[in-house]
């Protein structure tokens, strides 16, 4: 993704109460279970003068069935959604 990991928290956040864990660790409980996430910095992406920030997300659903996993991945979507078209 491009963002930086502080812009990752604040999107998450769209979701529900955000814990936090280690670092670069997100929690979130999404009924009947919870999602941790994890997010590792990358290098960014360099296109002449411009410099994008990415990062590497590891989404770990536990205890969510097929249903609330389906939903929760249809949030993240909307909650991380940019631009237009």
């Amino acid at each position: 993704m491009s963002l930086s990991t502080g812009e990752f928290r604040r999107a998450l956040a769209a979701l529900g109460q955000v814990g936090e864990g280690a670092e670069g660790e997100f929690s979130l409980v999404w009924p009947p279970g919870r999602v941790i996430l994890r997010v590792t910095p990358l290098e960014p992406l360099r296109a002449g003068a411009l410099s994008l920030p990415r990062v590497q997300v590891t989404i770990g659903p536990q205890g969510l069935d097929a249903d609330a996993e389906s939903r929760f991945h249809a949030a993240f979507d909307r909650a991380f959604q940019r631009g237009g078209g």
